[in-house]
């Protein structure tokens, strides 16, 4: 009997060592300093009625070219009505402190009906553009930064897009794109120094690893921008960002700046239980 006790004892001891061992890891992981989310996220709210296919009004250049268009298509004397298109897509956009978009998203833009789809764009950086011609003739693109391009019917062209220099007030101007059949079809493309995107998903920004530093958040309609504003990201914390945009494409934006998130880091596997006594 003592020796089948002293057999015992040495097969248990292994165990007692290794369980000793994990339980003394998991408390060194647990004195480890805990992490922190640092960033930004938040929440955006836009009127359902911004999406209408003729709530957004043409304006500049894009306007002129247009009803310029329209004059000679028309007799002469018969009023325009106001130049309308359907809302470009909403971009909330970081800007400054040297900000790169990791892998920023190819830009589309698409001819049909001898015009640009979208016609008005903001790009995070200096890109090259997708422009996809559903016309039935060959078409020629120029005012990009890789000279004219020609592209055939149903097929895809390339088209550089390059930041150009600040105007007087410090915005970047933006970047138009022509097709030389019809001098009326624009599209306007601003193209930021420095800027990253934050997507918006369902209403919601989710947590961006940002770092601490002094930007401009800025809220665009394709090309224009409908609002910008100041925003300091701590080293360790998150910004919330609460943003609504009214049916008028009119942003108002409140910045809340959240006490920082503790991760607590992922303890080991419980030890296995030591095997039954064996008779």
């Amino acid at each position: 009997m003592r020796r089948q006790h002293s057999v015992r004892h040495s097969l248990c001891l292994p165990l007692v060592v290794a369980a000793a061992a994990i339980a003394a890891t998991g408390v060194h992981a647990q004195e480890a300093p805990i992490e922190k989310q640092r960033g930004v996220r938040g929440r955006v709210v836009v009127a359902p009625e911004l999406w209408r296919t003729d709530a957004w009004p043409i304006t500049g250049a894009r306007a002129e070219a247009l009803a310029s268009g329209a004059i000679v298509r028309r007799p002469l004397g018969r009023p325009l009505k106001p130049l309308v298109e359907k809302t470009p897509p909403l971009t909330v956009m970081l800007e400054g402190g040297g900000l790169r978009q990791e892998s920023p998203e190819t830009p589309t833009l698409k001819v049909a009906g001898m015009r640009f789809v979208p016609g008005s764009i903001v790009v995070p950086r200096a890109v090259v553009a997708r422009v996809e011609n559903t016309d039935g003739v060959p078409i020629t693109i120029t005012g990009g930064d890789s000279g004219p391009v020609t592209i055939a019917p149903g097929a895809t062209g390339d088209v550089a897009l390059k930041a150009g220099p600040p105007a007087a007030d410090g915005s970047i101007a933006p970047v138009v794109l022509t097709i030389a059949e019809w001098p009326f079809a624009k599209a306007l493309a601003r193209v930021l120094p420095s800027g990253r995107v934050l997507p918006v998903k369902d209403g919601e920004i989710a947590l961006q690893d940002i770092p601490g530093g002094e930007y401009t958040l800025s809220f665009y309609l394709g090309a224009e921008p409908i609002r910008q504003q100041p925003l300091v990201v701590p080293e360790r914390g998150v910004v919330f960002i609460d943003a609504t945009v009214s049916v008028k494409g009119a942003a108002d934006v409140s910045i809340k700046d959240t006490a920082a998130v503790p991760i607590a880091p992922s303890l080991p596997p419980p030890p296995p239980p030591p095997p039954p006594d064996q008779p």
